[in-house]
């Protein structure tokens, strides 16, 4: 069986693609079936979700990205001898969703000038590295691509935004939230840690690591006034929410009791002179609302006899 480790194969393996995609574009699956089986047979030990594709469904479309995706990865391995980034970047978007994030970071890794690894291929282009970690971002808030960016932002000395980056990065749950907010929260801390701020600018952006370092400490030192801020708005809103109950609760009893009252004075001024005396009420008494429990049936009684 042979494999993908030679320029030769991944070639061979490329057009195969090539033509099967053509196939399935023009409706032609039964073709570009052919293929992928044929494929599957010959790279099955690295194309194991080629098994089973049914053609006559979108599966031979999972199975094209998921192809097209591994192809972008060959064409970046830093190791690789037959390394082109623009076919990269082809094969990538031609992988649909499933590698949009993982093949954005990538390229933002390739121009990113503080991936040391990346160095030796010269690709330091920092505004690519900012467009590619932006798109990542943008398919699923991956907090490496937003301290990446936080980073680049800071070789610019942007701290500002470059430290708000970092902070999402390493410190919030839901990174997409807090940039649909992003201006809310940016002025909402920013202010608060100015002067952390200014701080930074001593730091030389030729010496990336004492800059990431800078960078985790503001992170945290952002953290704390946001918890902190956070913290004070949870406790007002439990002491609120716990006032509000307690109104709530003393205004039904309020209402029960008034209503009872209600009921019971209307039941008793209702009762006609005499009803009760034979019960033991007084017919001087001045009908006190105790009085009820023993005129009430005597009264129903009256009702009845008289009906």
């Amino acid at each position: 069986m042979d494999d993908l480790t030679n320029k030769t194969n991944i070639e061979q393996f490329d057009s195969a693609n090539r033509d099967a995609l053509s196939y399935v574009k023009n409706k032609q699956y039964e073709l570009a079936y052919d293929i992928l089986t044929n494929l599957c047979d010959t790279y099955n030990a690295w194309t194991k979700q080629c098994t089973n594709v049914d053609v006559s469904t979108t599966e031979i479309y999972d199975y094209m990205k998921f192809v097209y995706f591994n192809l972008g990865n060959i064409y970046t391995s830093l190791d690789s001898s037959y390394y082109d980034i623009n076919k990269a970047i082809e094969y990538f978007n031609m992988s649909g969703t499933i590698g949009y994030a993982a093949a954005y970071r990538y390229i933002a890794y390739i121009y990113d000038p503080n991936i040391s690894i990346i160095k030796i291929y010269g690709f330091k282009n920092l505004e690519n590295a900012r467009i590619y970690y932006k798109k990542a971002i943008s398919v699923d808030g991956d907090y490496t691509s937003l301290n990446n960016l936080g980073v680049t932002y800071g070789n610019e000395n942007d701290y500002k935004l470059g430290a708000f980056y970092c902070w999402l990065a390493y410190k919030l749950g839901n990174a997409e939230e807090f940039l649909n907010n992003y201006n809310t929260y940016k002025s909402y801390l920013v202010d608060d840690v100015q002067k952390y701020i200014e701080s930074l600018s001593n730091v030389s952006t030729n010496n990336i690591e004492a800059l990431t370092e800078s960078y985790l400490v503001f992170c945290s030192r952002l953290t704390d006034v946001y918890n902190h801020k956070k913290e004070q708005e949870t406790e007002q809103a439990q002491k609120t929410a716990a006032i509000n109950t307690v109104k709530l609760v003393v205004g039904i009893a309020v209402l029960v009791l008034c209503a009872i009252l209600l009921v019971k004075c209307i039941v008793w001024i209702s009762i006609p002179d005499g009803i009760c005396d034979h019960a033991g009420c007084e017919e001087t008494a001045t009908r006190a609302l105790g009085d009820m429990e023993f005129c009430v049936p005597h009264y129903i009684e009256w009702i009845v006899k008289a009906s």
